[in-house]
């Protein structure tokens, strides 16, 4: 949520919340404190039904890096815990885990950790040596669109996607109607001299979680 300064836009967000649900999860990282006593749902929740218990998501350490590797090559029938092969690659893995958190490339929370452990074994692995927080979340994106196909197969979804994101891009949009993807897809065809089944590859990418689909619009 952008402009959490605005005392006004903290208590739409919070009308809006909990008129929609039940029950709120509030996931903020530490700059923002007690998120909610910042967004302040007092006026919302009455004085019996404000409970917000707190929970802490805190980094990794050594022996806990070590754990999860270990873990993750288990589940891989690949390896032996008892082999060579498996205790090289543990090393192998937690010595670039600790080469990145070392250099504050890499912060040592568990779902950072995880997307490493999957760049693994990936198709098309990226360098996690940068230091930013969107090369992690492509990983999850690549890992997603990896799964159960070949090279060949998901170098075609990416570009695909890189089509349609570049376009949406120029644009300036970030939703668009059905006509609007139509006329995307049939640009994309023109452009690359393919014929994809439109309602096939748009199931594709909503299973996928990568796109969603609305009852007007369509949003990545």
């Amino acid at each position: 949520m952008d402009s959490l300064s605005n005392s006004k836009k903290r208590a739409e967000f919070a009308n809006a919340v909990t008129s929609f649900a039940d029950r709120t999860i509030l996931l903020s990282n530490v700059q923002l404190g007690n998120a909610a006593r910042f967004l302040d749902f007092s006026n919302t929740y009455n004085s019996d039904g404000f409970i917000f218990p707190e929970y802490q998501i805190n980094p990794f350490g050594f022996a806990l890096r070590d754990q999860i590797v270990e873990k993750w090559l288990s589940l891989d029938d690949r390896f032996d815990p008892e082999g060579t092969e498996y205790v090289n690659r543990v090393t192998q893995i937690t010595g670039q885990l600790n080469f990145l958190t070392s250099h504050n490339w890499l912060p040592a929370f568990p779902v950072y950790i995880i997307a490493v452990l999957q760049n693994q074994d990936a198709i098309s692995p990226i360098d996690t040596r940068i230091s930013t927080y969107g090369a992690y979340y492509e990983l999850f994106i690549r890992n997603a669109l990896a799964r159960g196909r070949t090279t060949a197969q998901f170098n075609g979804l990416m570009t695909y996607l890189s089509f349609l994101a570049f376009r949406l891009f120029q644009l300036g949009c970030e939703e668009i109607d059905s006509e609007m993807y139509r006329q995307l897809h049939r640009e994309y065809e023109d452009a690359y001299q393919v014929r994809l089944e439109i309602g096939a590859v748009k199931e594709d990418l909503a299973k996928c979680g990568v796109l969603f689909q609305g009852s007007r619009c369509h949003s990545f």
